[in-house]
C-alpha cells in the first residue's frame, strides 16, 4: 500500500517501510477546534506557530503546530513534513497524534514536551555532566539511526530541536521539527544546502560536488 504522492508522482512512504501505527489524518480544520481548546503560544516561526491544546474529551495536553499553508512556497515541503511526522514512531522522536488539514491551515497535534530543549538544559545546569552528555548522545543516535534506516534525513539536528519530556533529571530526550527533512531514494540526490547556519557543517557550505549520502548525513 502506497501513501501520499508528491506533485512529481513519487511516494513518500510505504506501509512496508515504517510503522503502521500512523497518526490520524483529517481533511477538516474545524474539527480540530471542536476537539481542542487552544491555549498559549509556546513557539513561533516564519510560517507556523505552536500552541498548547487541551483535548476536550479527556483533558490531555498536546502541542499543536499551526502552519499557514498560503505562506509556504512549495506545498510538497509541508506535505513531506506531515507524512514523516505521521509515520515515524520511535521513543526518541516526538510523536504525532493526528493532523487536520484545509487549503489554508494545517494543524499537527503532537505530544507536549514540557521539559524544554537541550540547549536550555545545558545552559541552565551548573554542570552538565559526562553521564548526562552520554545519555543525550545515545538518544540522538537512536533517533537518527531509526530515521536513516527508513530513508529519512532530518537535516536540522541542533540542541533547540531536541526536547525533553519533562524537567525531571530522568526525562527522555526526543528529536523534533522535521520541517527541513528529506527522503533518500536510490535514484535521487539531496544536494541542496539547508540547516541552521550556526550549526551546519562547514563542508556542506563549501562542497562543490556533493555526494548524496555523505554530504547530507554529515549535516545531521
Amino acid at each position: 500500500e502506497t501513501l501520499k504522492m508528491t506533485s512529481s508522482g513519487r511516494s513518500f512512504f510505504s506501509t512496508e517501510s515504517l510503522s503502521e501505527q500512523c497518526a490520524t489524518y483529517h481533511c477538516d480544520e474545524l474539527e480540530c477546534s471542536r476537539n481542542y481548546f487552544f491555549s498559549s503560544v509556546i513557539g513561533q516561526g516564519g510560517f507556523a506557530k505552536v500552541r498548547v491544546g487541551l483535548n476536550k474529551k479527556d483533558n490531555s495536553m498536546w502541542a499543536i503546530k499551526i502552519i499557514d499553508r498560503l505562506a509556504i512556497k512549495a506545498d510538497d515541503d509541508v506535505t513531506l513534513e506531515i507524512e514523516v511526522l505521521r509515520w515515524v514512531s520511535h521513543p526518541n522522536i516526538v510523536q504525532t497524534l493526528e493532523v487536520y488539514s484545509s487549503p489554508k491551515l494545517i494543524f499537527i497535534v503532537m505530544e507536549l514536551m514540557s521539559g524544554g530543549d537541550l540547549f536550555d538544559r545545558i545552559t541552565q545546569e551548573e554542570i552538565f555532566s559526562e553521564d548526562d552528555a552520554k545519555k543525550a548522545f545515545v538518544s540522538i543516535c537512536c533517533a537518527l539511526e531509526y530515521c536513516h534506516s527508513h530513508g529519512v534525513v532530518h537535516r536540522d539536528v541542533k540542541p533547540e530541536n531536541l526536547l525533553y519530556t519533562s524537567c525531571d533529571d530522568d526525562a527522555i530526550l526526543k528529536l523534533a521539527d522535521f520541517g527541513l527533512a528529506g527522503m533518500m531514494y536510490p535514484d535521487t540526490k539531496l544536494d541542496n544546502t539547508c540547516g541552521t547556519p550556526t550549526y551546519i557543517a562547514p563542508e556542506i557550505l563549501e562542497v562543490a560536488n556533493p555526494d548524496n549520502k555523505d554530504g547530507d548525513y554529515r549535516n545531521e
